[in-house]
């Protein structure tokens, strides 16, 4: 993770987004779905990526961050951790969203090993 943690999301931007019984509804514009997919096959990133309406299951408290575990091979457990229970150097962000400055922000990590 960069030492500045800014690729850390604030808690803030976190609770502001909506909560799942919340979201938006997904676009039903052929014309914007089609111009999204361009863009992931023109950089070749239509395999990796999905698209997928940003959203919340929780409120997140103030320094706490998401992490993802994985229990097997077909489950992962993302659960609300301490900050001070993490050592945010060795963290790699698997969930994130653009913010408003367009640079990309870690909703959600995994430890190491």
């Amino acid at each position: 993770m960069d030492s500045d943690h800014s690729c850390l999301i604030s808690i803030q931007e976190f609770n502001d987004l909506p909560h799942l019984h919340n979201q938006v509804e997904f676009p039903d514009d052929p014309a914007t779905l089609a111009a999204l997919g361009e863009v992931f096959y023109c950089h070749n990133v239509h395999e990796p990526f999905a698209l997928h309406l940003l959203h919340r299951h929780y409120t997140l408290p103030e320094d706490c961050i998401i992490v993802k575990t994985n229990i097997d091979s077909e489950i992962s457990l993302a659960k609300i951790e301490p900050l001070s229970n993490v050592d945010v150097n060795g963290l790699c962000g698997v969930l994130s969203h653009l913010n408003d400055s367009a640079v990309p922000t870690h909703l959600q990590f995994t430890l190491p090993g």
